[in-house]
């Protein structure tokens, strides 16, 4: 995706040193505790976290997350892999703990997330308001990207769909330069 000069600005190693410190920081540790463990470094507080806190502020609602008080979170960490997932259930004590007071129905629902069509509106609606953004030479002369494959990403959307949070995260970045930059 990147220009040649682009490309041949950036220092690999600098770019995966954050990620690379929390995998050192839990070798050794069971798959799981890692994997945990990375995600309330960076998923949890650098995605899922700011979406929930949006989202209730626009509907002046004031969220709390008592799960993830501290003390909770060194509880649950210290707690063995097959408390946390047993087969492929997940949050397995706490569901235990929990399975008097809360109906069934509640503890086996399916988990659903924050789901935004944002795949149907690059490929529909937003289809050529996203393409003139990032092939603008507005976009294009800041030399991150190479046309051609920019070109290829937006193709390949329009045919198979697979490459519709690309684009998405794309516009996203350009439109924050606009903003910011």
């Amino acid at each position: 995706m990147y220009s040649g000069d682009f490309a041949g600005s950036l220092n690999r190693q600098d770019a995966l040193a954050p990620i690379q410190r929390l995998h050192d920081h839990v070798r050794g540790q069971e798959t799981l505790d890692g994997m945990l463990y990375i995600d309330t470094k960076t998923w949890l507080p650098d995605d899922l976290l700011i979406k929930a806190d949006k989202i209730t502020m626009a509907n002046s609602i004031e969220l709390r997350v008592p799960l993830l008080d501290h003390k909770i979170l060194e509880f649950a960490a210290a707690l063995p892999s097959e408390f946390k997932v047993h087969g492929f259930r997940t949050k397995y004590i706490l569901k235990q703990a929990l399975r008097r007071r809360v109906p069934k129905a509640i503890l086996a629902r399916r988990k659903a997330g924050f789901p935004v069509p944002y795949g149907r509106w690059i490929r529909s609606e937003l289809r050529s308001w996203s393409r003139d953004i990032l092939l603008s030479s507005e976009s294009l002369n800041r030399g991150y990207f190479d046309r051609g494959r920019l070109e290829k990403l937006l193709s390949a959307t329009d045919v198979g769909g697979q490459t519709t949070k690309e684009v998405f995260s794309l516009v996203a970045l350009e439109l924050w330069h606009r903003a910011f930059a």
